[in-house]
């Protein structure tokens, strides 16, 4: 089988680290696997594992925001490249990357045909999705036009929870029969074997992780923290993990609502901080599958997440894992935790490790890429 995996940047986050480990994978299994990338944006923490690895290539022109000479380049490049590749399956993930390479999988297949090259199927990875919440309403109807052209040309479509599949046919009017269900496979399991413990602190820690972005909602985060001050009494700790342009606003309100906060930035190894928190809390006004809540619930910490996109999905059964509608949880449930500082069982957190681990993921994609191959017979 021969593969071409394209992905927007290797920056720190779930899509990243699924795609490297699918092409070392894939490669080990004897398939030839290429991974592309492109650049990082602007105050994001590179998270390309092996520079060395055989078969990667970097498009230095393919970037997160939308720019049509350089998003024009790309897409001639990637289809010259596909015009005499005999690659078999294009399998893109992230929104940009999905747009130019299943575009110039597009553009090539009549002139691979001529050639005599194999038919190209198609696969995309919604991991989120830009539909709605990023741009503007001119700019998300052009996007939602272009998303569901190619979704009529996609051979594929990969969604990560049954809510996200639904959730993405609604916004593009399409039919998701050619839509997967397919979770997202991480390496959960340095998580789920750490000692789940913490350091005792006189006030409990919330914890936050991610880009400090607006659509991941961090000052809701930390009004959050205000106003659960305000209702509980309880002054907790902040800790939030990562960076991006919002920092200095971060900054800011912090020392206006007089919040004990620690902004720790990018960290590489993620093991060592979920057991300082006592409750892990995303903010996120859109998730595909929010990945730092399932590391945090591997490591054993209790976990609030707003109630978006695939976030109710992922969530075992229990009082400790809940979902919340923005832009403030349930306060007497919150102060139950923080006031007891429980922890997850470890056969829970054996059972996530197990459920979107990376084996599982490969079995699936794997299963699928067979299934793609044999249609064309």
């Amino acid at each position: 089988m021969k593969l071409l995996r394209l992905i927007t940047r290797l920056n720190v986050g779930g899509p990243s680290r699924q795609v490297q480990f699918l092409h070392r994978a894939l490669r080990l299994k004897g398939h030839d696997a290429e991974l592309w990338h492109g650049t990082l944006d602007r105050g994001e923490a590179n998270d390309q594992i092996d520079d060395g690895c055989p078969r990667t290539r970097h498009l230095p022109l393919l970037q997160r925001p939308i720019s049509p000479l350089k998003d024009l380049h790309c897409l001639i490049k990637l289809t010259l490249h596909l015009c005499q590749s005999p690659v078999e399956i294009l399998h893109t993930h992230t929104s940009k990357a999905g747009w130019v390479g299943r575009s110039a999988a597009w553009l090539a297949k009549p002139i691979r045909r001529v050639r005599g090259l194999p038919q190209l199927r198609t696969v995309h990875t919604f991991h989120g999705h830009t539909l709605e919440g990023y741009f503007s309403t001119t700019l998300n109807r052009c996007i939602k036009s272009i998303e569901s052209f190619l979704w009529r040309r996609s051979d594929a479509i990969v969604a990560l929870t049954p809510g996200q599949r639904k959730t993405i046919s609604a916004l593009l009017q399409v039919d998701d029969q050619r839509c997967h269900v397919i979770p997202l496979g991480l390496n959960l399991h340095p998580f789920a074997a750490s000692p789940g413990s913490k350091r005792e602190t006189q006030n409990p820690t919330l914890g936050w992780v991610g880009r400090l972005v607006n659509i991941k909602n961090p000052i809701g985060f930390l009004r959050l923290a205000a106003e659960l001050e305000k209702v509980t009494g309880i002054r907790p700790q902040l800790l939030m993990i990562g960076d991006g342009p919002l920092r200095p606003d971060v900054e800011k309100l912090g020392q206006q609502l007089n919040l004990d906060l620690q902004l720790a930035g990018w960290q590489r190894d993620l093991t060592p901080w979920y057991p300082q928190m006592d409750l892990f809390v995303n903010t996120s006004f859109n998730e595909g599958t929010p990945v730092a809540a399932l590391e945090a619930m591997a490591s054993g910490t209790p976990v609030l997440l707003s109630n978006v996109g695939g976030s109710q999905e992922v969530l075992p059964h229990s009082p400790l894992t809940r979902c919340f509608d923005l832009p403030f949880p349930q306060w007497d449930e919150v102060q139950q935790v923080l006031e007891g500082r429980p922890r997850l069982e470890p056969e829970m957190r054996k059972s996530i490790a197990s459920q979107f681990g990376q084996e599982r993921l490969l079995e699936d994609l794997n299963q699928l890429y067979d299934e793609l191959l044999k249609e064309k017979a």
